[in-house]
């Protein structure tokens, strides 16, 4: 993958995903589905097949541009999804979430044990 452009706006590397994407290529967002209290700092948006990167750049500037070899973009993040190594469910978990409750929940137990003790 190249990257292709940052932002430190979700809404505008959607904007360039769909300008790209349009174009019949496959482009990945970072942080993409994961918007959140904890989700700040730049958004890398990265052009999935490197062969297409120039294409990609021309499509920045022209929207009308299609890429000389386009590539059905829904059939490729579903491939990509359907091979993952991951179960999905781990795909969509909150982990900066997660992380809080569990220091949260250990800072409640060591008080309750200090509690108990005293």
């Amino acid at each position: 993958m190249k990257q292709i452009a940052q932002t430190l706006s979700h809404s505008e590397a959607s904007k360039i995903k769909s300008r790209i994407e349009g174009a019949g290529i496959p482009v990945v967002v970072s942080g993409e589905g994961s918007r959140n209290l904890f989700s700040t700092g730049l958004v890398s948006v990265w052009v999935a097949i490197d062969s297409q990167y120039q294409d990609a750049l021309i499509a920045l500037d022209n929207p009308s541009h299609i890429a000389s070899h386009p590539i059905n973009v829904e059939e490729f993040h579903e491939a990509v999804k359907n091979t993952s190594l991951l179960p999905q469910f781990l795909l969509r978990l909150n982990y900066p979430a997660i992380t809080t409750y569990a220091c949260i929940a250990g800072f409640v137990i060591f008080i309750i044990r200090a509690l108990a003790a005293a």
